[in-house]
């Protein structure tokens, strides 16, 4: 087909050898399409199954499946979190802390690290203790000054009747 019409419109143009050139070029082009269909076929049927030489990767299981656990584990002092929490609420909560001094009171402690860069471990950490509500941040770090963190007081109730505050103050 690509012959015929390149020969109508070449004729006037081209003598008879640089038409037969063309064309075997043309010829050439086409197989060589042909090749290329075969192999992006029999690739993308080959991605389909696994292949056999390849290992199948192996996912490490997880410390902690579910958050109850991961409560448990932190209470215990085990984790890094653990240990930083108990480190934390062993002090009082008017005890300011930086991720510095935290990680000096965990050496102190002879916490085993595991971690290439521990500092980097226990600013994690911390944050991770703020998502959690356990302590908060009283002052947000600006360029090489650290944020500033302390322990979450628990509210207490004084009320000895179990009705709470702004129901005393009504009937009293």
């Amino acid at each position: 087909m690509y012959g015929k019409v390149l020969t109508r419109e070449a004729t006037n143009y081209m003598d008879d050898e640089q038409l037969s050139a063309l064309e075997e070029e043309l010829r050439r082009d086409l197989e060589a399409l042909s090749r290329v269909r075969g192999m992006i076929a029999s690739k993308a049927a080959s991605l389909k199954k696994p292949d056999e030489r390849q290992l199948p990767l192996k996912m490490r299981p997880t410390l902690v499946e579910n958050p109850e656990d991961q409560d448990n584990e932190e209470s215990d002092g085990t984790s890094l979190r653990g240990a930083i929490f108990k480190a934390i609420s062993g002090e009082g909560a008017g005890v300011r802390w930086t991720t510095q001094k935290v990680f000096a009171a965990l050496r102190a402690e002879n916490y085993p690290f595991q971690a290439k860069k521990p500092l980097i471990s226990v600013g994690q950490a911390l944050k991770a203790l703020v998502k959690q509500e356990k302590i908060r941040v009283t002052k947000k770090g600006i360029g090489s000054a650290p944020n500033i963190y302390k322990l979450v007081e628990k509210p207490t109730t004084t009320s000895t009747e179990g009705d709470s505050a702004p129901e005393q103050a009504l009937a009293g």
